[in-house]
């Protein structure tokens, strides 16, 4: 009987440990995705703000009825959410054929401003 205790105890235990291993594996999973997520953000940030001096640097040089177009567009581009990215992505995609890749949270509304320095 005690055999037999023993050897459930020992099949548990190692149950257990497999599970615990399996939680570990699958922290460290989330990890490195949240760690590669938060660095794609920083990259997209410091593009948004070249790409905004860029266009801080040559909106003088435009006429100024151009210049006004190009505000309204900056202003509407700090507008677009997530879903509104990812549906032209999609239209992008089905059109050229070529599929882009990028993370897909359907679940965040976030506009881009954030990204956007103002200008």
């Amino acid at each position: 009987k005690q055999w037999y205790q023993r050897r459930v105890r020992d099949a548990e235990r190692e149950k257990h440990s497999v599970e615990r291993q399996d939680l570990h594996r699958q922290a460290v999973m989330y990890y490195e995705m949240s760690y590669g997520l938060n660095v794609e953000k920083h990259k997209h940030m410091e593009i948004a703000k070249r790409l905004t001096i860029i266009i801080q640097q040559a909106l003088p040089y435009l006429p100024p009825e151009q210049q006004q177009v190009a505000m309204g567009a900056v202003e509407r581009a700090k507008q677009v959410t997530m879903a509104e990215l990812n549906s032209i992505i999609a239209q992008t995609e089905h059109l050229s054929g070529n599929p882009l890749s990028l993370p897909h949270p359907t679940h965040l509304n976030t506009p881009y401003s954030a990204l956007i320095p103002l200008l």
